[in-house]
């Protein structure tokens, strides 16, 4: 439908309106390539349909029937991001430390929990753990 050799730059806008000719949006693709040919950039429209809804959230399981450590860590770390009024994440850190007391992400979520609520010393404990942690099996490593 459309063919152009130029020259792009980050400083100018390339802009062209082409005439679709009769052809519908759907069949339209965009393609653009470096000097030696390769391409770039595709471009295409993405098909109508109607896609599922998604699940809907599902509670959080209770820091004790959370299944692993790595389950207590990335719930905690989802209560925090999305600040959950119900859930306190330190409870799913917490949690995961007694079972995995040297754990380095659990340490360091609760340090940096404790540490940006103005907490220093308490912050500090979990830090250290962390890095000793880290440090068990490859002292140079930080």
């Amino acid at each position: 439908m459309f063919e152009e050799e130029t020259t792009l730059s980050p400083e100018e806008v390339y802009q062209k309106t082409i005439s679709m000719n009769g052809n519908s949006l759907k069949e339209l693709q965009l393609s653009v390539f470096n000097k030696q040919g390769k391409e770039i950039l595709n471009w295409m429209p993405e098909k109508e349909e109607i896609k599922p809804v998604p699940e809907s959230a599902k509670p959080a399981l209770s820091p004790q029937d959370t299944p692993s450590v790595e389950q207590l860590y990335l719930t905690g770390l989802h209560l925090e991001q999305y600040r959950h009024a119900t859930y306190n994440p330190t409870d799913y850190y917490k949690e995961a430390l007694k079972r995995e007391p040297g754990n380095v992400q659990n340490n360091n979520a609760l340090g940096l929990w404790y540490l940006r609520r103005g907490r220093f010393a308490i912050a500090e404990t979990y830090l250290r753990t962390a890095v000793e942690t880290q440090l068990q099996r490859n002292p140079k490593s930080l």
